[in-house]
């Protein structure tokens, strides 16, 4: 999923410390810099069928007190390799107040984090655990693990998305749950 978009402006003052910590777009199961939620790399060694990780979250501090963050986006679910029949399984979008949650397929999308709590973790297909892990403060959920068709990973935020619920009975094609985004924070909620 796509990360979240933060315009504004921050008043600072001569001698004010401006730190800003970018968050990572991962490009394989690791979770990305800054927050994101791991995906799972696949256990028979194919990594067209790797679940990818969450977004990290960008940071923007002010004299070491947070005044922004801006959230990162879920990652796509295990088995969406390009011609897949369930390749709906995009990790949802970093989000205004609420991030997106993740797509469904065979393992449900983990929820989109909010400015008050994680996300919750994806189902797994056919109750089947582990299904993924919720989001938390500052970090996304880890996806559920299976075979070839694992969740995918929670982006990172103020409080991250949960991670994507794995598939239960099959491999292959068919995707794990994506995970969700986390929120966007502006100063006076993170102050």
């Amino acid at each position: 999923g796509n990360g979240a978009v933060l315009s504004g402006t921050i008043n600072v003052s001569g001698g004010d410390v401006i730190d800003i910590m970018v968050g990572q777009q991962p490009t394989g199961p690791g979770a990305g810099f800054n927050g994101g939620g791991a995906g799972q790399a696949s256990t028979n060694g194919n990594t067209n069928y790797d679940a990818m990780g969450g977004g990290g979250s960008t940071n923007v501090n002010v004299n070491g007190g947070s005044v922004a963050i801006a959230a990162g986006g879920g990652g796509a679910g295990g088995g969406s390799v390009p011609g897949s029949t369930w390749a709906s399984n995009g990790g949802g979008d970093g989000g205004c107040a609420t991030g997106s949650m993740g797509g469904n397929t065979y393992g449900d999308g983990g929820l989109g984090g909010t400015q008050t709590a994680g996300g919750a973790g994806g189902q797994p297909w056919a109750g089947v655990p582990p299904g993924g892990s919720p989001g938390s403060l500052g970090q996304g959920g880890l996806g559920g693990l299976w075979v070839t068709a694992s969740g995918g990973g929670g982006g990172g935020g103020y409080y991250g998305g949960g991670g994507g619920g794995n598939d239960g009975c099959c491999t292959g094609a068919n995707g794990g749950g994506g995970g969700g985004g986390g929120p966007v924070v502006a100063a006076a909620a993170v102050l």
